[in-house]
């Protein structure tokens, strides 16, 4: 495979962005190709991904599925079912390059067990490429390097085996993350896996009805998903699930926001709280709790500004595990739920709703005098006489 000058300008980039995030190419690796072209065992991170957990195992999963990751544990949300380095990391444009020949350079540097592990995995694509390509194009995920320079491609497709043999579910149990410090994929569990039950994730995250998920399932990945939790309905059941999903859809644009609620005296001081356990509640139905953090959020904030202790340590909790699910254990909502869940008072929204209030009150005592008597009812004001006239 001929390099041109423009590739030879990749791979130099390309390397600048691994050495930026503390990688480096080992000595074996082949100096005359991109080395975004190269099977993951040429790349050595200096810090090395963490210990897998072994708390599943790879089986048939029957109805016609294939293979399926079955949980050998329970998992709570939050918690990390495992970690996989990618086998194979390959750029998804790779421009100029031909992409024949650096397909054929990743399965000819692949030892003979990786490339029998591939080859084994599931292809949806066809006759229109070869059966290798097919196979990656059918099971990598996209991940993206974090910076890089100007003009050089971010967008990377990783193969990991196991997370391919993680079957699609509507409903599903795990979250897949990339963890740049480890260079690896975390899968953590969105809501509860009891030992025994098969590990689920979703191709399309969205709330698209049952039809438009089927179609785009059918599009990208050559099949009619038929999951028991909301493909396999009954038809009556189906719709109810197709209408709550499409309340779900628009729910952020519907409702009010936090900000929206806690200044308008307006309104009743629990409205907020209520329509966002609403929507937790409608996400429990559909089993789609992937999508739940923003509510949970809502939750958290809401009871803060309400001053209301109990509730704000549920939900928080709830909250901080589907934030480390999601966006890892070391973001900054993690660690800010963990600290306000030590002293609910460090919550940046604790009182909020107070605090609207007396600035509307003063505003009001200002604006009428002393003729008029502020009275708060259900954050409403009444009109009274000064001086009982």
């Amino acid at each position: 495979m001929s390099v041109t000058a423009g590739a030879e300008s990749k791979n130099e980039d390309f390397r600048w962005q691994l050495g930026s995030l503390g990688f480096e190419l080992s000595p074996a690796s082949d100096s005359s190709l991109p080395c975004s072209a190269c099977t993951i065992t040429n790349f050595r991170p200096l810090k090395p991904p963490g210990a897998a957990v072994l708390g599943y195992r790879v089986a048939d999963a029957g109805s016609g599925k294939g293979m399926g990751v079955f949980a050998l544990k329970s998992f709570e949300v939050g918690e990390l079912v495992l970690t996989e380095a990618p086998l194979v990391i390959y750029p998804r444009d790779p421009g100029d390059l031909d992409s024949d020949a650096m397909f054929d350079h990743l399965f000819a540097s692949m030892n003979a067990a990786d490339q029998k592990v591939v080859m084994a995995m599931a292809n949806c694509k066809g006759s229109d490429m070869s059966p290798f390509e097919g196979i990656l194009k059918t099971n990598v995920l996209g991940i993206s390097l974090p910076g890089g320079r100007e003009g050089v491609p971010d967008g990377y497709a990783g193969l990991f085996p196991v997370m391919g043999r993680i079957n699609h579910s509507c409903c599903p149990s795990v979250v897949l993350r990339f963890d740049w410090e480890t260079f690896a994929l975390e899968i953590r569990a969105v809501r509860p896996i009891a030992s025994g039950s098969e590990i689920t994730g979703s191709y399309v995250q969205d709330y698209g009805s049952r039809a438009i998920r089927q179609a785009r399932l059918q599009a990208s990945h050559n099949f009619v998903c038929m999951c028991t939790e909301a493909c396999g309905l009954p038809p009556d059941r189906s719709l109810l699930s197709d209408v709550r999903r499409t309340r779900l859809a628009t729910w952020t644009q519907d409702h009010l926001t936090f900000e929206s609620w806690a200044s308008n005296m307006g309104l009743p001081d629990d409205l907020f709280v209520r329509e966002n356990r609403e929507a937790i509640r409608l996400i429990d139905l559909e089993n789609f709790q992937i999508d739940s953090l923003v509510f949970l959020a809502n939750l958290a904030q809401g009871y803060a500004a309400l001053k209301d202790p109990e509730n704000y340590k549920i939900w928080a909790a709830k909250a901080r595990d589907m934030a480390i699910a999601l966006l890892g254990p070391q973001d900054p909502a993690v660690l800010a739920y963990t600290k306000g869940l030590e002293d609910c008072t460090q919550d940046k929204s604790w009182g909020r709703r107070g605090e609207y209030r007396e600035v509307a009150d003063l505003k009001f005592e200002r604006r009428y005098g002393s003729r008029l008597r502020c009275v708060s009812i259900m954050g409403g004001y009444n009109e009274g006489v000064a001086g009982g006239r």
